[in-house]
């Protein structure tokens, strides 16, 4: 598939595209933890010679009832060169771009949902505008659980990391942000759940139109 060129898809009148930020290389290790290279290796492929594999840095471009949504933002484009070489090596940073190849630009975006708060999920919630971050979508609402915005602004030594306030804070200094708890309902046709697992208050997005129904799983599964 070509990534300027994302194809549409349809749940009932919903109309959906996978749009890519690009892709971003982690090592083996962190992925698959005690998991043997014996087993995941015949399915994923054989890593890099740093050990590294790629992962996909997708979002979501959703238009339900009048309503433009993005569901993650990739990782964006505000790291220096010194972090994208030593710390997050990739291919990335290209959403922008690629929205407005598809006729959409930042201020016809209605919604951002972000499953979690990881810096490759949520990168180009804002965008660095005369070294100050700012938010990229000027009309959105940022839809993020409550228990996760709590993580990420109050992160320890283990998830500090995964966790770049610049991604999120000016959300809330803008009043965009938008914290849920339990279901919540973007339109009637889009709700976010709540599915822990790989950060205790991540979320999901069940599209229901039409009888048929398509979920947005983040990284509840990451292969």
């Amino acid at each position: 598939m070509d990534p300027d060129r994302p194809p549409r898809y349809r749940v009932g009148s919903v109309e959906l595209m996978v749009i890519s930020d690009g892709t971003f290389y982690q090592d083996a290790g962190v992925l698959m933890g005690v998991v043997p290279r014996a087993v995941w290796e015949p399915v994923i492929g054989p890593p890099s010679e740093r050990n590294l594999l790629p992962l996909s840095l997708n979002t979501l471009l959703i238009r339900s009832q009048g309503r433009t949504i993005l569901v993650d933002t990739g990782i964006g484009a505000k790291l220096d060169e010194r972090q994208r070489t030593r710390f997050f090596p990739g291919d990335y940073g290209h959403l922008l771009r690629r929205l407005r190849g598809a006729g959409v630009q930042p201020e016809a975006i209605d919604a951002v949902v972000n499953t979690h708060l990881h810096f490759d999920h949520c990168g180009w919630n804002t965008v660095d505008l005369h070294g100050r971050a700012l938010p990229t979508f000027p009309r959105a609402r940022y839809y993020v659980r409550r228990g996760e915005y709590e993580t990420a602004t109050h992160p320890n030594e283990r998830t500090r990391a995964s966790y770049l306030p610049e991604n999120f804070a000016p959300l809330a200094d803008s009043g965009q942000l938008e914290l849920v708890e339990g279901e919540a309902a973007v339109t009637p046709e889009v709700r976010l759940i709540s599915t822990p697992g790989h950060t205790e208050d991540h979320q999901s997005v069940v599209i229901a139109s039409g009888g048929e129904v398509a979920i947005y799983v983040g990284d509840v599964v990451q292969h």
